[in-house]
């Protein structure tokens, strides 16, 4: 380990042995961390997913094999109980550890689920097929009840960035016809958030082109109310009073939109990151792009489609960043721990030695205090810092909040 000395301070440290990589995970209020865990040895089968209850003062609590149910989405309630997903199935799980409820849903049998989220009295669940395409969304009750239910078309994509080439065609680049994709899922980073009353669904082909859509709903009715263009997505992130950030990258796309709450482009900025935002709506990103020769940067979007470029944060791999409510912008990238400070400048609190190919965890987390968690292989970080709370915005993190629960309101945008 390699400590840097600067204005920002480790006061205290505690690395979390687990037995296996983080899948995901999220932080419930009193500091009880939740992770789905996948194996990461040669001769253990990628079935032997486990569940693990982490406090972050006293570390493991319990860990449990799941042999009948492979995880695939987490979320945290505002109670601290984790709701965990699987195929047709939600299990409440408590802070002990106990299995307090499951939720079988009514779904069609080529569907598994994709996605879901917590709302007050039930969920908003994504739906795909587990073979051919198949996507539905759902608002179900804490019972699988249906409320209601939208069809999510799969027909026609296309995209001028994605071209092919025949012996017809002297095998010249011409850009493809459209088409219907073989897979429909919801596999991006953020696959549903609310805002307000809309509800955002993303859906692409993977595998295969990478091309999706995302589709925004009317939380009361399931009514589709507008869909964005085929794009091939890079991140999304949702803002208040109904709007949405959504950044495409690949096939010569490099760019970042604004939607308002009805679907309207009302800024566009020729970069493309991983995103936060702070309680004036001002946002930042760590640009991320496929090409290694590109210089990527620390940036902030700013109105008119002006991008103000910082310092450049050259790499690849990166845990998504957390904003804290003094204006730093915290992530993980090329092994080190990058603190961006309010006034632009850079600094690396802490770093590990790479080893040939390092796991990391998909965000950044930051709980009372200033303490900072992340996962580097079968490794939990606890760090507490001198940094400070969770910034109060639309999004401050990955997923928005610690919960992993994207719901925004525009209370959450008040000090």
């Amino acid at each position: 380990m390699i400590w840097n000395k600067n204005k920002y301070k480790i006061l205290d440290q505690n690395k979390i042995q687990l037995s296996g990589l983080v899948s995901k995970y999220g932080l419930n209020k009193s500091g009880t961390l939740f992770a789905i865990l996948r194996p990461n040895k040669p001769d253990e089968s990628w079935d032997n997913f486990r569940l693990a209850g982490i406090s972050l003062d006293k570390g493991m609590l319990w860990e449990h094999k799941v042999s009948d149910f492979k995880p695939n989405e987490l979320r945290i309630s505002d109670d601290g109980d984790a709701y965990i997903s699987y195929s047709n199935e939600i299990r409440q799980v408590s802070k002990e550890g106990k299995i307090q409820k499951s939720i079988i849903l009514k779904i069609d049998s080529d569907q598994e689920i994709g996605s879901f989220i917590l709302i007050k009295g039930g969920f908003i669940v994504t739906l795909q097929g587990k073979g051919k395409p198949n996507a539905k969304v759902q608002r179900i009750n804490l019972d699988g009840e249906i409320i209601w239910e939208s069809s999510i078309s799969t027909k026609d994509i296309s995209y001028k960035g994605l071209v092919q080439m025949s012996a017809k065609d002297d095998w010249k680049a011409k850009e493809m016809p459209p088409w219907n994709p073989k897979s429909w899922n919801c596999l991006i980073n953020n696959e549903i958030i609310i805002s307000e009353e809309n509800v955002l669904v993303s859906y692409f082909e993977f595998p295969g082109s990478g091309i999706g859509l995302s589709f925004c709903l009317d939380i009361e009715t399931g009514i589709i109310k507008w869909t964005t263009k085929p794009a091939p997505f890079e991140s999304i992130c949702g803002l208040t009073d109904g709007k949405f950030l959504i950044g495409h990258q690949g096939y010569g796309a490099f760019d970042t939109n604004l939607y308002s709450k009805d679907g309207e482009i009302i800024e566009r900025w020729e970069s493309v990151g991983t995103a936060v935002v702070n309680s004036n709506d001002e946002i930042f990103a760590i640009e991320m792009d496929n090409n290694s020769r590109s210089k990527l940067h620390f940036v902030e979007l700013k109105n008119g489609g002006t991008i103000k470029k910082g310092k450049q944060v050259p790499g690849y791999y990166i845990i998504h960043p957390v904003l804290d409510d003094l204006g730093n912008v915290i992530f993980w990238r090329n092994n080190e721990l990058i603190i961006i400070d309010n006034e632009g400048a850079l600094h690396k609190l802490f770093a590990i030695k790479p080893t040939e190919r390092d796991r990391i965890s998909d965000r950044m987390l930051l709980h009372q205090n200033g303490t900072l968690v992340f996962s580097v292989n079968e490794n939990l970080y606890v760090l507490k810092t001198s940094l400070g709370s969770l910034e109060k915005s639309a999004w401050a993190c990955k997923h928005s909040n610690n919960e992993r629960n994207p719901i925004i309101k525009t209370e959450a945008n008040t000090r």
